[in-house]
This record gives structure tokens, C-alpha cells and sequence, in this order.
């Protein structure tokens, strides 16, 4: 009969499976808004040979549900909302929208209101009245204070002007969504309530159209800028906004979509640090759950997720206790750094986890070896070999920190020489003795024969283990670099390249592998280092996502102290066979924290590879914690105690910066100046 699973479990399984499933709840719950943009349209700029401006004219009118209530003179448009989701300028200028307002299609538009929005975030964007800060949030054109009647109500009035009027100057604009606010401006002004007007492209709009492409199929197309009519939420958090490397992705993203249309002249941008698998997974993620924050992190969070697994599994093996691992996964956990990072749609956390992963299917090899010269057993290998090739296709850099996984599979290999010599000493060593075959017939199985069957055993093994993974990871590497390529060819041939004369696969798969030791837009060194902000809103509410912060300090603290009492006074636990284990976990995690901050020091997105060593550094944090709670008495557990009640502390206090909770400007200068 089999046992029950949470019967049979200890203590340190059951309370790492309910840290881990309230990680689960608490990232998903905190991951983003649903929302989505939908689709998106080109707006073209004026260029040599077009007889008219590109534009896209708009027609609002009264929603159903609003008409009985009020007419075109009671309502006044307050605000224009703007989606841009990329501006074709140079990185760093900027480009206006034009918006004229009229009362019919065929008006000429002598008066026009700018919206400017830059390429990508600026420093100057971020200080700015308003909420726009960059690609993929909302602009917000207030027209409340520009007109006033003679009775003092603000506004556009609907009556008078119905159409709108916008063309892109100096730069084609990506726009997601267009968004008309009104209110009735007949009712007591604590009673008005935001109305999104009903709007529809006009056939007085200039688009610039394919060679065949009707009117009417342009507008259809053009028409994806209203196709997902809501109230969109301003509220200054990454729940409801992308920071700038997100903006980066959703660009890319974008341009995938899009396929192989461009605009000559027009610059293109997108994310140039990470490889196009991991492109390809967030493209993924905004397939199932939309062109919203939590279509973006969705694969991001579950890899932060995976490494929380894996990690308390590493751990636990490495140092052969659970308490080691579950303490690893309190440091995981609470730390705050990981939460974060999770809730960043960006390939980061996924090329965090495919190398985790890796080094764990590895040291299962390393400890147990193959049981049998097969396919089967070697799953481990191929595992290890196959996530490592996927932490290369994710991020070029990835390529370092994989020297240690192979330097861990050639011990792994050398532990299982010893173990051929083993068994070979005790196959000599055994007497001769009579078997019988299947077939029932019988054979003298003498010490030579048993040896040499050793010899062939061994001799299987070792081809297997060193066939899978050298195949997987070099031609794995190989093969998923170019299947990757594949779905991301065109965006990248128009970031890397000139798009009249297209590169082949394997040079757009070359420069995305160097990008990560040379791109320029993933977060800085120095930034990474001092574990800085990766959102931050604007405005009189506004939030900020920390990544690391408090909770990440008292972790790296707690982890220090334990592994510096464990070297004091570790070989007191007078245990020579755990002490050897707990050193060998210990040297083992080091490793990986010395090539993971040789990475961070020169690698694009040098973020990833400094939460890779805090990653070791928890496990070394777990390893010692545990060794010093059988060896340092009383003094040890209050010690252990008193951290943990701090690492609880500094998580619930920083829960509103963890997970980009608005709170007022005065409250957030204060603490972070």
C-alpha cells in the first residue's frame, strides 16, 4: 500500500511546499494587469512622393448606454489617451503627435495639439508633468483647461467637435490604442463619472497602403488602434506599466507581429542584450495572455518559480539535508530580490533558471552516475546538457557560468572511473561460481568474466554520458540558436541591419550571441550592483519595483554570519562523513558564485548573473545555517531565529516596493530619496 505523500513527508517538506505554493500566489496575484492594448498600426510620417500627410482621422460619438442620458451638448471630451508602442526616431529624440479636433472629415487643420513622446525613456521623460514615460504606457493629452464656454464648462464639447485629426511629424509612431475620455458636464461635478466615447476610423484618413490594398481593407487595418476600447488604468505601478527594458521587449515583440513590413528611413529598435529564445518565450506568454503586463512576465515569474524548485532541490542534495534546502528557499523566498525580478518581462529570470536547472540535472549525475549503459539513465546528462544549451540561446554570457556545469560533469565522470574500479576490484575478488542462462543452460562465471563484463559496462557508460551531453549542449546550442532566430528573423534584420538587404539566419544568431557580452540596453553594472530601481512611475502617486533592497540585505547578512560561524566552529559537529558533505556543497555553490560574478562584471544584463550569486550565496546561506544548527547550540538557533524574524519583518514592510504598491511622492522620497 502506498503511503500518504503528507503523512510520509517531514517537516522541512511540508513547509518548503507551503513557502513555495505562497511564492506561486502571492507573484502571480502581484504579477500585472490583464489589460491589453491589442493590436497596433504604423502611423507613417510625410515622406518624398506622398501627395497628402498620413493620417488617421477618428469620429467619436455617444456610447449606446449613454444616450438616453445625455446628448452631444452635454458631453465635453476631457482627455486623449495614446498608446505608442514605438517611436522610429534615433534612440533619444523625440517626435510629436499631431491632434486636430473639428466638427466634420473635411476640415483643414490650421490648429493642432502636440502629444511628444521620445524613442525610448529619457531621464527628462520621467520628471515631466503628466504620466507618460516611455513606449507601452499611456500619454495623456488633458484638454479639460483649453476651452471654456460661456456657462464655465471645460472642454471639448462632442456638438462641436466629433472628429480628430492625427498624423505623426518627423517619425512614424507604432500607436497601440487611441482612447477618447468624456464627462457630462451638465451634471454637479462630484456626480461625473468618465465616459470612453464610441469611435471609428473615417474614410477620410491617408494610409499608406500596399501596392493592391483597397481603402477598405487599409482602414480595416489601421483600425487595430481602437480595438480595445477601455478606461485604461494610470495608477503609477508596474501592475498597470512596463519599465523601460520591459518596453524594450514589447517593442521587439511588436515588430515580430508585424512581420517583414518596413518604412525606409525609419530606425528601429528593440532589445539587443538577450538571444531570440528568450524573445521568443515572452512572445509566448503576450500570445496566450495579450499585449499586457502579465501576458510579458507570465514566463519570467514561472521561471522564478522553477528556480525556487530547483534550488531547494540542489541544496538539499548537495548538502544531503532538507533543512539546508528548506533554509536556502526562506532566503529565496524572503530575499524579495527574486520576487522582483520575476516581475520584469524581460529573459532575465529565464536564463537564471535554464542554468539552475542545468547545474542541478548535472550534480545528479555528479553524485549517482548511470545505473545502466542506456539512454534512459543518462537522462540526467541530457537534461543538464539541454538546459545549458537553453541558458546560451537565452543569453550569450551563459556561456561562462556553463563552464562550471562541464567542469562538474568531468568530476561526475571521474566519480564514476572510481566506481568502475570499484566494482572491478570486487568482481576479481569474488570466487567462480556456476549460473544458469535464461535458456536454462549453465556456464562457469569466473572473476575474469565478471571483470570483463565490468569493463564493457563501464566502458558504455562513458560513451553515453560523454556522447549526450557533448551532442546536446554544442548541437543542441547549434540548432535551438537557429530554430529561435527563425520567428524573430525580421525585427532583428531591421534593429541589426539594412532591411532592402537582409542577413542570413546564422549572422542574425551571431550578433544576438555577442549581444550579450556587448549590448547597451539592459541595466547597468553599476545599477545592478547597488540592486537599483527597476520601475519607477511618476507623479503624485507613483511606485517603484526594488529589486533586492532591505529583505535581499539581511539574507546576504544572514548568510555571511552563517557561513563564518560554520568556519569557526564547524568541525566541532564531530561528524567527519557530513562535514566532508557540507564542504563539498559549500565549494560547490562558491564555484558558481565566483563564475557568476565574473559574469556580471562585463556581461550584458548583468542583472541576471548577480541574482545567479545570490542564488549561491543562498545555497552556501542554507549549507552552513544547517550545519551550524547541529554544531552551535542554543547560541546558533536564537541567532537563526532573530534573522528570520528580521527577514519577515523587512519582506511585509517592503511588500508595497516589492510588488509596486502607489503610494504618495512625499513617503517615497523620503525613503529612497
Amino acid at each position: 500500500m502506498k503511503k500518504n505523500f503528507w503523512k510520509a513527508a517531514s517537516k522541512y517538506v511540508k513547509a518548503f511546499l507551503i513557502l513555495a505554493i505562497a511564492f506561486l500566489v502571492i507573484g502571480l496575484g502581484t504579477l500585472g494587469s490583464l489589460a491589453s492594448t491589442g493590436d497596433s498600426f504604423v502611423l507613417t510620417a510625410k515622406q518624398d512622393g506622398d501627395e497628402k500627410e498620413p493620417s488617421l482621422m477618428f469620429h467619436v460619438t455617444i456610447p449606446d448606454d449613454v444616450v438616453q442620458e445625455a446628448s452631444e451638448y452635454d458631453l465635453y471630451v476631457k482627455y486623449i489617451l495614446v498608446n505608442v508602442g514605438a517611436v522610429y526616431a534615433p534612440a533619444g529624440e523625440d517626435t510629436d503627435i499631431r491632434i486636430g479636433r473639428g466638427s466634420s472629415p473635411d476640415l483643414t487643420f490650421s490648429l493642432t495639439y502636440p502629444i511628444t513622446v521620445p524613442s525610448v525613456y529619457t531621464a527628462a521623460s520621467e520628471d515631466e508633468e503628466g504620466s507618460y514615460n516611455g513606449p507601452y504606457n499611456w500619454a495623456v493629452l488633458d484638454v479639460i483647461n483649453d476651452t471654456t464656454d460661456s456657462q464655465g464648462r471645460n472642454g471639448w464639447r462632442l456638438h462641436d467637435y466629433a472628429y480628430y485629426f492625427f498624423a505623426a511629424r518627423t517619425s512614424s509612431v507604432r500607436i497601440n490604442e487611441v482612447v477618447f475620455i468624456a464627462e457630462n458636464n451638465t451634471l454637479p461635478e462630484e456626480e461625473r463619472e468618465p465616459i470612453v466615447l464610441n469611435v471609428e476610423l473615417d474614410d477620410a484618413s491617408v494610409i499608406r497602403r500596399a501596392e493592391g490594398e483597397s481603402l477598405e481593407d487599409a482602414l480595416k487595418r489601421a483600425s487595430a488602434v481602437v480595438d480595445s476600447q477601455q478606461l485604461p488604468n494610470l495608477s503609477q505601478s508596474s501592475f498597470n506599466r512596463f519599465s523601460e527594458e520591459e518596453a524594450y521587449s514589447m517593442m521587439t515583440i511588436a515588430e515580430m507581429r508585424d512581420g517583414g513590413s518596413y518604412v525606409k528611413g525609419d530606425t528601429y529598435l528593440a532589445d539587443n542584450v538577450y538571444n531570440a529564445l528568450g524573445t521568443d518565450i515572452l512572445a509566448l506568454g503576450t500570445l496566450i495572455f495579450g499585449m499586457s503586463p502579465f501576458g510579458l512576465r507570465f514566463f519570467p515569474f514561472l521561471a522564478a518559480f522553477g528556480v525556487l524548485i530547483f534550488g531547494y532541490l540542489l541544496v538539499r542534495d548537495i548538502s544531503k539535508s532538507e533543512r539546508a534546502g528548506f533554509i536556502f528557499a526562506v532566503l529565496y523566498a524572503l530575499s524579495a530580490a527574486f520576487l522582483a525580478a520575476g516581475h520584469l518581462g524581460t529573459p532575465l529570470m529565464l536564463g537564471v533558471f535554464f542554468f539552475v536547472a542545468s547545474a542541478y540535472f548535472c550534480y545528479k549525475f555528479f553524485a549517482k552516475g548511470m545505473k545502466k549503459p542506456s539512454l534512459g539513465s543518462a537522462a540526467p546528462v541530457v537534461l543538464s546538457a539541454l538546459f545549458g544549451a537553453l541558458a546560451i540561446c537565452t543569453n550569450g554570457v551563459w556561456t561562462i557560468p556553463m563552464v562550471g556545469v562541464v567542469v562538474l560533469f568531468c568530476f561526475g565522470m571521474v566519480r564514476q572511473k572510481k566506481a568502475k574500479e570499484y566494482y572491478l576490484q570486487k568482481a576479481e575478488e569474488a570466487p567462480a561460481e556456476v549460473v544458469q542462462t535464461e535458456d536454462g543452460e549453465e556456464y562457469e562465471l569466473t572473476p575474469e568474466k565478471r571483470a570483463a563484463h565490468v569493463r564493457a559496462e563501464y566502458s558504455r557508460k562513458d560513451r553515453i554520458a560523454i556522447a549526450c551531453f557533448v551532442t546536446v549542449l554544442l548541437i543542441g546550442t547549434f540548432v535551438l540558436s537557429m530554430l529561435a532566430v527563425i520567428p524573430a528573423y525580421l525585427p532583428y534584420v531591421r534593429v541589426l541591419g539594412d532591411p532592402a538587404l537582409p542577413m542570413n539566419v546564422m549572422e542574425v544568431a551571431w550578433k544576438l550571441f555577442a549581444g550579450g557580452f556587448v549590448g547597451v540596453n539592459a541595466t547597468s553594472y553599476a545599477q545592478s550592483w547597488a540592486m537599483h530601481t527597476l520601475f519607477k512611475g511618476v507623479g503624485e502617486l507613483y511606485a517603484v519595483t526594488v529589486a533586492g533592497a532591505l529583505t535581499a540585505i539581511v539574507a546576504v547578512v544572514a548568510s555571511i554570519v552563517a557561513l563564518v560561524w560554520y568556519l569557526v566552529s564547524g568541525k566541532k559537529e564531530g561528524d567527519e562523513k557530513r562535514a566532508k558533505v557540507a564542504l563539498r556543497a559549500l565549494v560547490i555553490a562558491a564555484a558558481g558564485l565566483l563564475l557568476s560574478l565574473i559574469c556580471s562584471a562585463f556581461g550584458g544584463g548583468a542583472f541576471g548573473f548577480l541574482l545567479t550569486a545570490l542564488f549561491f550565496l543562498f545555497a552556501i546561506g542554507g549549507t552552513a545555517a544547517d550545519r551550524v544548527l547541529v554544531s552551535g547550540g542554543k547560541a546558533a538557533k536564537v541567532m537563526m531565529w532573530v534573522f528570520l524574524a528580521l527577514l519577515i519583518v523587512s519582506f511585509v514592510l517592503l511588500i508595497p516596493f516589492t510588488v509596486s504598491i502607489p503610494l504618495p511622492a512625499g513617503l517615497q522620497t523620503a525613503l529612497f530619496g
